[in-house]
């Protein structure tokens, strides 16, 4: 039997679509981070997909990553959280 291929864009798209749940959880990474007393971490993104926390964007020491990777992990400590800032000295 020959199976026809599957549409891997709609699959994809379907695999990384943001539910309620990931909105509301983007909401509350974005409030820890932003009430953190750091101006520097409203700067960052944050992006929620099937429970995968992804933070992007530019910091001026690891201590600033690392306190918005902190952030985040204390809204949603079973979540997966994928730290992808960049660290510039200024």
């Amino acid at each position: 039997m020959i199976r026809a291929p599957v549409n891997q864009t709609a699959a994809s798209l379907t695999l990384h679509r943001q539910t309620d749940h990931d909105a509301q959880l983007r909401e509350r990474v974005l409030q820890a981070m932003h009430g953190s007393g750091y101006p520097a971490l409203r700067s960052v993104r944050c992006h929620v997909a099937d429970g995968l926390i992804t933070l992007e964007g530019i910091v001026a020491s690891y201590f600033l990553k690392q306190l918005a990777q902190a952030s985040a992990l204390r809204v949603c400590e079973t979540c997966e959280v994928r730290n992808a800032m960049d660290v510039r000295h200024p």
